[in-house]
């Protein structure tokens, strides 16, 4: 019975591929990695008892044709090489974070997310809550500061299908942050965000939400990915 597991484990991660693939987020297929690994580890330890000397060649070869295929070594040997560097402190971090800086309308950028977490943590407190909409949560970690609202994360907030449904949607959102009073509220640019439209975009144009930003809000001076 034990060996259904990763059997099981491989079924519900498909699920969970066929269930969100639709939404265009190829990060789901990181699911099945693991019990892809343990259900291959299994098979690997019956047969390798089992075959012959000539029997486990054809595996072995099998197992590192498979590998090349799929994996780029040169890249491999490139990143860990980089990421020595830096556990060595022979790489900066701002040399570091440019690897990870992304390309114009990717949703991430590492070192954007660090300028904007360093720009909270300089005009707040630690009492303060703040707000960022796009897909920069880590701030809020990197600045040691609170979200001013339980949606940290945008997309129950954009989601049609969850409007109307008791603490989501733009109307809940509004209610926490009206409660919260967040010292600083940060929209993302350029991040291919809800709709195609970019967080920022979304925000400002929402009935809901944009009118009262720019009632009791007014703009400063802001970062290249964040307003």
């Amino acid at each position: 019975p034990r060996l259904l597991l990763p059997l099981i484990w491989i079924t519900l991660a498909c699920v969970a591929i066929a269930a969100n693939g639709s939404r265009g987020l190829p990060q789901y297929f990181l699911q099945a990695a693991p019990p892809l690994a343990l259900a291959a580890g299994i098979g690997g330890a019956e047969l390798w008892g089992r075959f012959s000397r000539a029997g486990r060649v054809v595996l072995l070869l099998a197992v590192t044709l498979g590998l090349v295929r799929v994996v780029s070594f040169p890249k491999r040997v490139e990143a860990t090489a980089v990421d020595v560097s830096r556990a060595l402190g022979r790489i900066d971090d701002t040399s570091y974070l440019s690897r990870f800086a992304g390309r114009p309308g990717d949703k991430y950028s590492a070192p954007d997310l660090r300028l904007l977490a360093a720009r909270l943590q300089a005009r707040t407190s630690p009492a303060d809550s703040v707000y960022v909409f796009g897909f920069s949560s880590g701030a809020y970690v990197y600045s040691e500061r609170r979200s001013a609202s339980r949606l940290f994360f945008l997309t129950p907030v954009v989601n049609e299908s969850s409007w109307g449904r008791p603490g989501y949607g733009p109307e809940a959102l509004r209610r926490e942050l009206e409660a919260s009073r967040p010292k600083i509220i940060a929209l993302q640019r350029n991040d291919a965000g809800p709709t195609w439209l970019e967080s920022r975009e979304w925000f400002l144009s929402n009935p809901v939400l944009g009118p009262w930003l720019t009632a009791h809000y007014q703009r400063v001076e802001s970062l290249d990915r964040y307003e």
